[in-house]
């Protein structure tokens, strides 16, 4: 488990501190999908970089299973122009990993045939793939995605949710994502946290890798989510 205990962070501001998250407690299971929705600006960047180490936190802790190695997925893919697919994807990777291995992240992502195409040369979706195969590379145990299908259109949205599932069973990876859109959650999720006012306003648990939007369970949840999303609005 990912153990968050009174996780706070402050952001220093020219009328004051910005309290972006408020003693915020959680568990996430490593091996699971979790999914963190909420409004735009509501603190779910900001802990997933205090889960990646990519910032520190100003009161509280985290703690991860002992050699849990974690990948970090952005909204921009972030490829180096200049260097092809390939070697993108190889740019970050393990001592170990070999070519052949390299070889079959790229089959895995279903970017076989792509190569020595330079970042340019692909689509969004394709370049997300790849940045997918960067953080597998790295022999990330744990990959953390912030809004990582945002700027793509919705058919394209919706054929990397499923392939993000698909890559997830042959890799045996743990994710958390984080997201504003409460369908792409629910659609997601294993577990499911709704973030409002700088804390975790409501856990789920989600069965099933078949997601009917219009079950009347998912139809309450989405309710319940909305209603703590409306109510850090007031």
């Amino acid at each position: 488990m990912i153990e968050i205990k009174n996780l706070t962070r402050r952001f220093e501001m020219q009328s004051g501190f910005l309290t972006v998250l408020d003693n915020l407690s959680a568990r996430f299971d490593e091996k699971a999908l979790t999914v963190i929705v909420g409004r735009s600006g509501c603190g779910k960047t900001t802990l997933l970089k205090l889960i990646a180490g990519l910032d520190s936190p100003d009161g509280g802790s985290i703690s991860a299973p002992e050699g849990l190695r974690t990948g970090m997925v952005f909204q921009e893919a972030r490829m180096m122009p200049w260097l092809s697919c390939e070697k993108n994807i190889a740019f970050g990777r393990r001592n170990g990993k070999t070519k052949e291995d390299i070889a079959r992240l790229i089959e895995m992502v279903g970017l076989k045939g792509f190569e020595r195409a330079y970042p340019s040369q692909l689509s969004g979706g394709m370049q997300q793939r790849a940045a997918l195969a960067r953080a597998l590379a790295a022999d990330a145990g744990l990959i953390l995605m912030d809004e990582p299908f945002a700027a793509l259109d919705y058919f394209t949205r919706a054929q990397m949710q499923k392939e993000l599932m698909r890559i997830r069973r042959e890799s045996g990876m743990g994710a958390i994502l984080v997201t504003h859109n409460i369908d792409e959650a629910l659609i997601l999720a294993d577990d499911l946290a709704v973030m409002a006012r700088g804390r975790i306003a409501r856990e789920y648990h989600i069965d099933g890798h078949e997601r009917d939007l219009f079950s009347p369970r998912l139809i309450s949840i989405k309710k319940d989510i909305l209603a703590a999303m409306e109510g850090e609005e007031k």
